[in-house]
């Protein structure tokens, strides 16, 4: 059994602070474990005798069997208290969501310095401080201080969420949500006392619901580096993608991580070597973080870098050239015999080169031959499908045919649907079929990328 177990899969949780005042920390994480976690929980404050028709105990001491898991939403200046009473309870986790310490200053410096004390002591496990702490939808833990009807926790999925952040981690949670995209775990650390950013990659890398690893970091702690490149190496062997957004690049920033999380953070540089020699692919924006998970989570990775584009808007067509160009994929010209063969059953305006332009008259069908006639030779490694939906004779039977050419040939295939309301339709309408979509052709470009980055990342590690 892994030391983080008692994190995402404890048979009892005791919330320390719990309360009965709606809309406090300690009233919203009772609230959300009762809502979802399948084990036993136990508020913790002895000012009550019941919250939320649970029985409430006076200190951890008393709380019974079973109960792996600390919740700690106190005052930051009792935390070292509450963290002896955990250890003499025989508690070996504990996620301390309270502010207060590192970040704020030599006074909580000193109160962080007490906690790592005590929890080296008692062998006690701690995410934290200053942190919302694990979201996991597979056990229903949820310490997320934010009710549901101001954060809405996504389905569940194979994504998994690690972050410095809790604010960003929030945000995040909220948009896979409205987006329907899926979640397995999430972990806001904060300050990172001990269970850090290495440690929840390791623990990611060997569970069972998470396919793809979102990490937002500000910095390592020291001494960490060689330790995060092997834990990215275990997850890639696992055939996980690492994605990371990297805060703190300028010096200003530096400085703001610094009063943030009292987080260290390094030159930049020395980031970017780190993520190229473990194989962590960076995403500059946290629009990209997610345009990539996506990619990652709905389609294989790539061969190779040539990627066929179809579209039925010129300009469209020539922009994704431009975009692929840039983020380093190549978009070849297709054979002579294979334009030739093209130009047979295509009406003679359709320009068949790379991109395939079926033109605004196109229907649903043109899309199929292009593709299956292109995919079904070893030309490309991948498409890009642009289907603005405003030509009259395309109807919604498009998002199928696209759909049995990815089935049919396991090629990756990104769709581009650029426009208004009825474009929102048949994005939603080719992601229900397991087709990643977008709304612009640079953010395509850039998914489709980052799916070769990781087909060279594997191919790289098969040859070790």
């Amino acid at each position: 059994m892994s030391s983080l177990d008692p994190f995402f899969k404890p048979r009892g949780i005791a919330v320390i602070g719990a309360s009965a005042r709606p809309g406090s920390v300690g009233y919203v994480i009772v609230e959300q474990l009762k809502k979802r976690f399948k084990g036993a929980i136990y508020p913790v404050n002895p000012r009550y005798t019941e919250i939320l028709g649970l029985k409430c105990y006076p200190t951890v001491e008393e709380v019974p069997d079973p109960v792996d898991l600390a919740v700690i939403a106190v005052r930051a200046e009792i935390v070292p208290q509450v963290m002896e009473s955990v250890g003499k309870r025989g508690i070996r986790a504990a996620i301390i969501v309270s502010g207060g310490f590192a970040e704020i200053g030599p006074e909580g410096e000193e109160r962080q310095r007490k906690v790592v004390e005590i929890a080296q002591r008692y062998g006690i496990r701690v995410i934290g401080p200053n942190c919302i702490g694990v979201l996991d939808n597979s056990s229903g833990v949820d310490t997320f201080f934010l009710p549901e009807d101001r954060l809405r926790r996504p389905v569940k999925g194979c994504i998994s969420i690690v972050s410095q952040s809790g604010a960003l981690l929030a945000m995040w949670i909220d948009w896979m949500a409205m987006k329907g995209m899926g979640l397995a775990k999430a972990v806001s650390y904060g300050n990172k006392v001990d269970v850090d950013d290495v440690d929840l990659i390791e623990y990611l890398a060997e569970d069972p619901d998470t396919k793809v690893i979102l990490l937002y970091i500000e910095g390592l702690k020291p001494g960490r580096g060689r330790a995060f490149i092997d834990a990215v190496r275990k997850a890639i062997a696992r055939g996980k993608p690492v994605v990371a957004l990297k805060g703190g690049k300028t010096e200003r920033g530096v400085r703001a991580a610094a009063s943030h999380t009292a987080a260290i953070a390094s030159g930049y540089e020395i980031y970017q070597a780190m993520f190229r020699q473990a194989g962590v692919i960076e995403a500059e924006t946290m629009e990209e973080l997610f345009d990539i998970a996506k990619a990652l989570t709905m389609m294989p990775p790539a061969r190779g870098r040539r990627l066929l584009i179809v579209t039925n808007a010129g300009g469209e067509g020539v922009l994704a050239t431009d975009y692929a160009t840039r983020y380093g994929l190549e978009v070849p010209i297709l054979p002579k015999e294979l334009r030739e063969e093209l130009r047979k059953v295509m009406p003679q305006h359709v320009i068949v080169d790379n991109p395939i332009d079926l033109t605004g008259d196109t229907d649903d069908e043109r899309y199929r031959i292009a593709l299956e006639a292109v995919l079904s030779r070893d030309v490309v490694d991948m498409a890009m499908v642009i289907a603005p939906p405003h030509p009259p004779a395309m109807t919604e039977r498009v998002v199928e045919y696209i759909a049995e050419v990815y089935r049919e040939f396991k090629l990756p295939i990104l769709v581009v649907v650029t426009g208004g309301y009825i474009a929102e339709e048949y994005m939603r309408k080719f992601e229900s079929v397991g087709l990643p979509t977008y709304p612009t052709p640079e953010r395509a470009a850039r998914a489709a990328a980052a799916l070769a980055v990781f087909g060279e990342i594997l191919r790289r590690y098969a040859r070790r």
